[in-house]
């Protein structure tokens, strides 16, 4: 039979009222032990009971003293239990909770294990014994005194003890102990999760809706706990001094406006739950579900305040927001998750009024047809815009037609090669090229102006580009907005060679030439040269192993490449994307050959030839302008 609070037993004729007492709780808790293995959830457990009786219980947290990990040794556990036998008097109530290892040996029996000491038989005078917890609580002359205890052996208190179990009011002192389990080896839970003793404990309560007697609180615990693992708690009275057979009692919080201030100043979920339980015809309760609610914060609890209080709700409007929010959040989540043009298109359909990610959408699908267009122009690298000194910045001598001037150029594509002859033979194959698979990857030569523009319209159309040249028999007119290939302008070239615009001499970024790393023909002549066995011809593009900082081969030798410009003198002012001059006789070439000096290598150099002629050592890499396709 459960008895409550408000059961009244009759002496001489006259009721016995129930009497509310000040509440102290001692709590240790041990995570962190030095020696013994450590534990998971042991503080998680004794914090979540002490918040849990603070908030819904008649418990002042000016009255809880609470040792953990390091705190919790066997000289502080000592000297708080001397403490409250000055502190606690016959009209005060003790709990006292212990979680942390237990130990059991035969002779001695039970023990408390504090946090230093050491693990193992030899160290038993370094543990706590039951006995002596005993002893304490028979000197705590306490009214009621109800003891925890969630480690193994922890039933070994209750030995010697016989007497049957009588439920009385709380007007009997008493000395009850709810243990986590017999003379057993007890679970700690996985971590950030309870023990399966603690669990069942906050769930009892957790949940209750009226006071609750300790004997009753410690059934339900034990009925939980033994139907869900594999430990069976135990709980009795404490065979000590002090014990009438009477039943603490958990008062709940009973004063609506104050548990409704200090719940509104705590704004914690827990909080809120438990004033909706504990309250449910309170004027406050719309507006504790409403906290909760937003606490909680999910789908779900917008759905449910709805559900519960319609659309006549206070909230009403807020909550529809919240779940515009919510909903907008989950469609987001889908387009992140697909990641695709076509989910952040579907997002920005749907949100494009006053979305939140709209911005980052449109971001997204830049960035998306930027992977597209890199993905699809791999042999491509992309030039970021800049400005840069371009002419002799190396102050080298016989460099009279590279006098410095600054140039801004927009950003661009160009090619990480030069065009090989596998690349270039589909378009002439009336030029019957060797098929030779090295030879094939030899940059093409004894090509002209006229082959390498005709070879850039012929290559956009194939990849469904927009031909950047109109060719009228030697009459070139070029658009620069079109996204097809064309060739570098001479400016475009030198950025690119030098890096992005550095100080450097030669087109793999270093200032000597090294025939290990550019082909060129070697001259005792040249100071910034190495001498050697020259090559006289061609090697296959990338061969040398020597790129740039932009990732381009052969910037520097091998072949001159033709550049879009025809040869004139440069402007002796600032211009931003120059194109050389608007007419002339000789198209510009650049980066030097297998065929010339260092000299002619360097990335300033500038040569000019027919655009007619074709020469062997003279090729091409292709360009375009950074545009989608």
């Amino acid at each position: 039979m459960d008895f409550t609070s408000r059961d009244l037993k009759r002496k001489n004729g006259k009721p016995l009222v129930p009497q509310k007492r000040n509440n102290y709780i001692l709590a240790i808790a041990i995570d962190r032990y030095e020696f013994c293995p450590k534990l998971n959830n042991a503080v998680y457990d004794v914090e979540a009971f002490i918040k849990l009786l603070i908030e819904r219980y008649d418990v002042n947290e000016s009255n809880i003293n609470f040792l953990k990990d390091s705190e919790a040794t066997k000289r502080k556990i000592e000297q708080a239990f001397h403490q409250l036998i000055k502190l606690i008097t016959p009209q005060d109530n003790l709990i006292i909770y212990f979680s942390g290892h237990g130990h059991f040996d035969n002779r001695s029996g039970g023990y408390w294990i504090p946090v230093e000491a050491n693990n193992g038989e030899d160290h038993l005078v370094d543990y706590l014994p039951n006995n002596t917890v005993k002893n304490f609580i028979d000197k705590i002359n306490s009214f009621h005194t109800f003891l925890i205890v969630d480690s193994c052996f922890s039933g070994t208190f209750f030995e010697g003890n016989s007497k049957s179990i009588e439920n009385r009011l709380d007007t009997e002192q008493s000395r009850w102990a709810l243990t986590s389990g017999r003379n057993e080896i007890v679970s700690d839970g996985v971590p950030g999760k309870h023990s399966p003793f603690a669990n069942a404990l906050l769930n009892v309560l957790r949940k209750a809706n009226q006071d609750l007697i300790i004997p009753n609180l410690c059934y339900s615990v034990v009925e939980k706990v033994a139907s869900n693992a594999n430990q069976v708690p135990k709980t009795n009275p404490l065979h000590v001094q002090g014990n009438q057979g009477g039943q603490m009692v958990l008062y709940l919080r009973q004063d609506e406006n104050k548990d409704w201030n200090d719940t509104v100043n705590r704004g914690s979920i827990d909080g809120f739950r438990q004033f909706i339980i504990k309250y449910p015809k309170s004027e406050n309760f719309e507006e504790a579900y409403w906290q909760l609610t937003k606490l909680q914060d999910s789908v779900q609890s917008y759905n449910e305040y709805e559900k519960k209080f319609g659309r006549n709700a206070k909230h009403y409007d807020a909550c529809y927001s919240r779940l515009s929010f919510f909903e907008e959040e989950e469609n987001w989540r889908n387009a992140e998750k697909s990641n695709t043009i076509s989910s952040y298109k579907n997002y920005l359909d749907r949100f494009s009024d006053g979305g939140r990610f709209c911005d980052i959408a449109q971001q997204r699908i830049s960035d998306l047809k930027r992977k597209l267009i890199t993905d699809r122009f791999k042999h491509l690298a992309p030039i970021e815009d800049g400005t840069f000194e371009m002419g002799n910045i190396m102050q080298d001598e016989g460099g009279e037609d590279e006098r410095l001037y600054t140039v801004t150029l927009s950003s661009f594509w160009i090619a990480r090669q030069a065009v090989t002859i596998n690349e270039f033979k589909d378009f002439w194959i009336a030029r019957n090229l060797e098929s030779d698979d090295n030879l094939g990857k030899h940059p093409i030569v004894n090509v002209s102006w006229y082959d390498a523009v005709d070879y850039c319209n012929w290559r956009s159309k194939k990849e469904r580009l927009i031909e950047a040249y109109t060719i009228n028999g030697l009459q070139v007119s070029i658009d620069w907005d079109a996204n097809g290939y064309r060739l570098p302008t001479e400016a475009e070239w030198e950025y690119a060679a030098r890096g992005g615009g550095k100080k450097v001499r030669f087109g793999n970024g270093e200032d000597f030439a090294d025939l290990e790393k550019i082909n060129f023909m070697p001259n005792d002549e040249v100071k910034y040269s190495r001498t050697g066995e020259p090559r006289r011809k061609t090697v296959p593009v990338g061969s040398l192993k020597s790129p740039n900082d932009l990732g381009l081969y052969d910037m520097s030798g091998n072949t001159w490449e033709w550049c879009w410009d025809w040869y004139g003198a440069y402007p002796t002012h600032q211009q931003p994307d120059p194109r050389g001059v608007e007419n002339g006789t000789e198209r510009v070439v650049r980066g030097g050959s297998w065929y010339n000096f260092a000299n002619s290598a360097r990335v300033s150099c500038r040569m000019k030839t027919n655009p007619l002629n074709r020469h062997t050592n003279v090729g091409f890499r292709l360009a375009k302008t950074n545009k989608e396709f």
